[in-house]
């Protein structure tokens, strides 16, 4: 349990734990302010109540999952691990505080993946690996799949979803449409329909700029939303199917090191098995 007591102005539950608890990971603090396991001045509250300057505050947090980090590959100065669903990259009770728990401090990851999302995440050991894989995600010398399953069949087999991107903090959401804006960027994510069963779709993505929740809104976007996805999903089909999950993982990485203290690692290919083939199995 935390307790803290609730500085400056009113604010709404979530606001307050994310504001005096920046060291929980937030999809517990979510998850604890959907379940009323809050309390204030003694008091269970609602997620949407105020809490105002002096209240006391009383969270009842559910434990972290229970998980070790699976390296899929490890040079000694970059570690590819294969993150588990509903882990946080970062933070507390996080990939990243795990893995510096098991390995040193000095370990961080170099990007990161929703909390809900599975899959590939890069750390570096040092500063020096940290400073190349850094500069490879910038200049587009890191490839990234995905692997995902989307609602409703696609009229084409393969194409290239070019919009921009809004990206809203306060609310911790994006908004996406298909001409710009004051603060709109560009996104582009290129799919290919592996296989169709019924109205699902087994879809590989790539992502041609990386931007938060982008491939989630973006395929919301153009009518076929990840299954499962509580936030930009369609909550009929995630109904039907049972889906709780959020349908998408980070399947495999390509990098390019022409240069640089990681030349040794140039054209490294690291891949995952796809947890989505059985779903489409044609037997």
């Amino acid at each position: 349990m935390e307790r803290y007591i609730h500085q400056g102005p009113p604010a709404k539950v979530r606001a307050s734990l994310k504001k005096h608890l920046p060291s929980v990971g937030a999809s517990r603090l979510l998850a604890a302010a959907a379940k009323r396991e809050v309390k204030v001045n003694g008091r269970r509250v609602r997620e949407g109540e105020l809490i105002s300057p002096g209240d006391r505050v009383e969270v009842f947090l559910p434990e972290p999952p229970a998980f070790r980090p699976e390296a899929v590959f490890d040079s000694g100065r970059v570690l590819a691990v294969n993150k588990p669903r509903g882990i946080p990259t970062v933070g507390g009770h996080s990939l990243e505080s795990e893995l510096q728990r098991e390995r040193g401090e000095s370990w961080r990851a170099v990007h990161r993946l929703d909390t809900n999302t599975a899959g590939l995440v890069l750390f570096a050991g040092d500063e020096g690996a940290a400073g190349e894989l850094l500069a490879a995600f910038r200049e587009g010398r890191v490839r990234k799949f995905y692997s995902a399953v989307l609602c409703r069949p696609f009229e084409q087999r393969e194409g290239l979803w070019s919009d921009f991107l809004f990206k809203d903090a306060k609310k911790s959401r994006v908004y996406v449409r298909a001409e710009g804006g004051k603060g709109y960027l560009p996104i582009a994510t290129a799919y290919r329909i592996l296989r169709e069963k019924g109205d699902l779709a087994w879809a590989e993505l790539e992502l041609h700029t990386g931007r938060t929740h982008q491939i989630r809104a973006q395929s919301a976007f153009h009518g076929h939303p990840v299954l499962g996805d509580g936030k930009y999903g369609d909550p009929g089909f995630n109904r039907r199917y049972g889906r709780k999950d959020q349908c998408l993982c980070a399947r495999k990485l390509l990098l390019r090191f022409p240069t640089g203290e990681l030349k040794d690692l140039d054209g490294l290919t690291l891949e995952i098995g796809d947890p989505f083939a059985e779903l489409f199995d044609r037997s």
